[in-house]
């Protein structure tokens, strides 16, 4: 089967199995199911998956794609709107957020961190279609650091966690930025 998950990226995979190994992680969540591709590689990986997408045409789509699954939990809308419902039953839990919503007229990525601060615990996050300074890989949606420093501030505290961005990148050659507490 051609690989499809991550935007045809081989390096992402492998980088959220280690974070998975080093946070003892169970779930993972998805925003922008798109047609199920990096839905099904997170079932086949994690022991529950929660997705998000906005398209119902997508979205059924992906449950065709992932039928033999039964650890995948679909929603229908979009991410600023269901994700507090999400994260307020994921409270206590071991979390990864793959954030990979896309929206017009504005992108949901700050509204999405501003509920993933009501959690807890503080979990792993990574943005794709980021800006990685000195790469020439693919960014949209003004995903900048600077843009999101603050919200990610709010979530784990000044100084409590770490972040790094993809050195490499192939598929639809993506840059990605994970942020994960410094603190297990």
């Amino acid at each position: 089967m051609m690989l499809r998950e991550f935007a045809n990226d081989t390096f992402v995979p492998l980088e959220f199995l280690k974070l998975k190994k080093e946070f003892n992680i169970e779930i993972a969540v998805e925003t922008g199911t798109n047609k199920g591709h990096t839905t099904r590689w997170l079932a086949e990986n994690f022991d529950s998956v929660y997705t998000i997408e906005k398209t119902t045409k997508s979205l059924n789509e992906a449950k065709i794609y992932c039928k033999e699954f039964n650890n995948i939990n679909y929603f229908d809308g979009t991410s600023e709107h269901l994700l507090e419902g999400i994260v307020s039953e994921l409270k206590d839990k071991r979390v990864i957020f793959f954030l990979d919503a896309h929206g017009e007229p504005f992108c949901p990525t700050n509204k999405e961190l501003t509920h993933i601060k009501n959690m807890n615990v503080k979990p792993i996050i990574c943005i794709h279609d980021f800006h990685v300074p000195g790469k020439d890989f693919a960014w949209g949606y003004n995903y900048k650091w600077e843009n999101i420093e603050s919200f990610v501030n709010d979530i784990y505290g000044d100084d409590n966690y770490e972040y790094y961005y993809n050195s490499e990148a192939n598929g639809y050659n993506v840059g990605l930025v994970y942020i994960k507490p410094k603190n297990k």
